[in-house]
């Protein structure tokens, strides 16, 4: 993807952690932290809250043709994210629980140090701002604790959307498998909202977004103490019903009843939080299927994904064989091809050359007849013979003419 908003990498950021709170002291920072799902409405839901105020990053995503009304989201903390997950044995797409303090202590202190200096270069001392990475929903925690230790302020939207409208989204972009994206959908969305209880929160559906924007975003605003300007339409002119291309009628033909049965569950239970973020029985509905989730996940996720892992160092393997062969390919079709320019060269050379030859050997047969003219010439002069000479210069004349015209 393209980065707009400049360029900054990490050598340009600063190492020391930012100065937090003292004790006692009170936030006078807020952030809201957009979580949920990849392909749920995040960046929506993001660009809404920004058109209420709270600032949006410097460094973005530009816009392309899966999210055509751009991504919203800070590419400098993608990149640090994605690096996080890889050095913990993870990645993206992956459905088991993520736990950050698995890494060695000094790799920890580097990413908090980063996490907190290029929060800075995105937003700077802007009072109020919001931060969307959908990375981020599986080590809430993590950054939930730096920012407080910034003196900052965390409040949540949490976003969801139909689970197999994400599913079909994800299949279409990523060619993910659905029964992947099905667990990567349940893994999101639960350990995101396992991770804000107890702090302020909203809950909102990507559906209800476009469907009637402004009542929702009024409610958000409420639940997290935003303040409400004087709306313009114009201001939601990114939500539209046309940006939602899979509206959740797709089937996991190869999937476990008990995999749909959690999804249905869990987007029940969620949609149950859009009334009431505190709603017990959904969060106990949820604690259930997590229960279960994460108990197969640590016995067949690890299995699973160290197999990926397998077959993934085969693969690149494979491709620098490949490339090998392949850089061999051209360097033997760029020889061919010089082999073939030098052959065609000394063709036209020798072409040439014998052309040379022949004009030479003609040259030469010309000039014997002249020298033989000229000794008739001669010979006519001392033979007193005029009419003789005169008629030998006429034809060594003429070809002297006749050569000069070729």
């Amino acid at each position: 993807m393209h980065i707009d908003g400049g360029s900054a990498d990490a050598s340009s950021l600063g190492a020391a952690v930012l100065p937090g709170l003292a004790a006692g002291q009170t936030p006078n920072r807020v952030c809201i932290l957009v979580l949920g799902m990849h392909r749920s409405g995040t960046s929506a839901v993001t660009k809404s809250i920004g058109a209420l105020g709270p600032t949006l990053p410097k460094h973005l995503f530009a816009p392309d043709e899966n999210n055509p009304t751009g991504y919203w989201e800070p590419a400098l903390l993608n990149d640090l994210n994605e690096r996080l997950l890889i050095e913990n044995g993870s990645r993206w797409d992956d459905w088991r629980a993520f736990d950050a303090g698995q890494l060695p202590p000094e790799r920890m202190d580097y990413f908090r140090t980063q996490v907190c200096s290029r929060i800075h270069t995105e937003y700077g001392d802007a009072p109020s701002f919001v931060l969307k990475e959908p990375r981020i929903s599986r080590f809430v925690p993590m950054y939930r604790d730096l920012l407080q230790e910034m003196g900052i302020e965390v409040r949540y939207a949490l976003a969801h959307r139909n689970p197999y409208a994400v599913i079909g989204s994800l299949e279409k972009r990523d060619g993910l498998d659905r029964r992947m994206a099905a667990l990567l959908w349940l893994r999101h969305e639960l350990d995101a909202e396992r991770s804000t209880r107890g702090g302020k929160r909203f809950f909102l559906s990507y559906e209800a977004l476009l469907g009637d924007h402004l009542p929702v975003m009024k409610r958000l605003a409420n639940a997290l103490d935003l303040h409400w300007p004087d709306v313009d339409e114009e201001l939601f002119g990114h939500l539209s019903a046309d940006h939602q291309h899979n509206l959740g009628d797709i089937d996991i033909p190869d999937a476990d009843p008990l995999l749909r049965e959690w999804l249905d569950r869990a987007y029940a239970a969620l949609r149950a939080l859009e009334d009431n973020s505190g709603d017990e029985r959904a969060m106990l509905e949820l604690d259930s299927i997590r229960q279960l989730f994460d108990g197969m996940s640590s016995v067949v996720g690890d299995l699973f994904f160290s197999e990926i892992a397998r077959r993934d160092a085969l693969f690149r393997k494979l491709e620098d064989k490949l490339a090998i062969q392949s850089d061999a390919l051209v360097v033997s079709s760029v020889d061919t091809d010089l082999i073939g320019d030098i052959r065609k060269s000394q063709s036209e050379s020798l072409s040439i050359i014998s052309d040379l030859l022949n004009d030479v050997s003609t040259l030469k047969h010309q000039l014997d007849e002249n020298n033989e003219l000229l000794r008739t010439v001669l010979n006519s002069g001392r033979d007193r013979d005029r009419g003789a000479m005169f008629s030998a210069v006429g034809r060594l004349f003429g070809r002297i003419r006749g050569r000069a015209v070729e």
